[in-house]
């Protein structure tokens, strides 16, 4: 049975990577923890394997559709992997609930700044910009710049930091920061987070599987899971509004910092 559940739950985190570039470990940790029972520290180990597996097949598609700006993705993953490590050297002898808590905190915050930002959005232009790629949705060429870059450096190291401590993959802050501070339009930003989490799951993953904490059954069915959940969620992305998927992310932003911080308290 409980392999039935692992294999649901890996379609509910696809279909949620694939979307908003996240990762899918905002799912699959509580998930983890609720249905299948699994100690902290073996939910996030199984969370971190099986978005690697997910952040595969999503990036092969979006490689594909040309939409994943490889150099800054590439760029930030150098220091995001390397806080990635320490964090989940730290983490496999920490207490979470504390972490839980700021890190339910800091999603609020994340979550308002979105709101504000998407209430004065900014403009891309059809003719400039170094970076491109084409819009299914708007059936035209979307060209832009990137910003802010040593600020992108800063919170995608922290976002690395609390993919390791939480195993949720990190994308749930890379995203908004590539589009609210880079300014790089949320459909790029979600394909290039997708590609980004991989690396910086991978890199996690590594220090929870030689302390024992990956439980390879598990990690199967949901990585099947998420063969099957990946195309429906890329379907679901590529035709969607951008503003649609902005509500959206900002949605999970404000549950799931309620969630964490709810059962760290309780």
């Amino acid at each position: 049975m409980e392999f039935v559940i692992a294999f649901f739950i890996g379609i509910l985190s696809s279909i949620t990577a694939s979307m908003l570039g996240i990762g899918g470990g905002v799912v699959i940790v509580p998930l983890s923890l609720i249905f299948l029972k699994l100690p902290i520290h073996n939910a996030i180990a199984v969370s971190l394997v099986t978005i690697v597996s997910t952040s595969l097949l999503v990036t092969y598609k979006n490689i594909e559709k040309k939409i994943i700006n490889m150099p800054m993705g590439l760029g930030l993953e150098v220091s995001t992997s390397i806080f990635a490590v320490v964090a989940s050297l730290i983490a496999i002898n920490l207490n979470q609930d504390v972490l839980k808590i700021a890190f339910g905190v800091f999603l609020l915050s994340l979550s308002f700044f979105m709101m504000k930002n998407s209430k004065s959005k900014y403009e891309y232009s059809e003719t400039n910009g170094k970076f491109s790629y084409f819009d299914q949705n708007l059936n035209k060429v979307v060209y832009y710049d990137i910003k802010n870059i040593p600020m992108a450096i800063l919170i995608s190291s922290f976002a690395g930091f609390l993919s390791g401590m939480l195993g949720v993959g990190g994308g749930i802050v890379k995203v908004p920061i590539l589009n609210a501070v880079c300014k790089i339009p949320i459909k790029a930003a979600t394909a290039t987070s997708s590609m980004m989490v991989g690396i910086t799951a991978a890199c996690a993953s590594i220090v929870y599987f030689r302390h024992g904490y990956v439980i390879p059954n598990i990690v199967l069915f949901m990585s099947l899971g998420a063969v099957f959940g990946s195309k429906v969620g890329l379907y679901i992305a590529h035709k969607a509004k951008n503003e649609v998927i902005e509500k959206v992310f900002i949605a999970l932003l404000l549950i799931v910092a309620i969630e964490m911080i709810v059962k760290a308290l309780i």
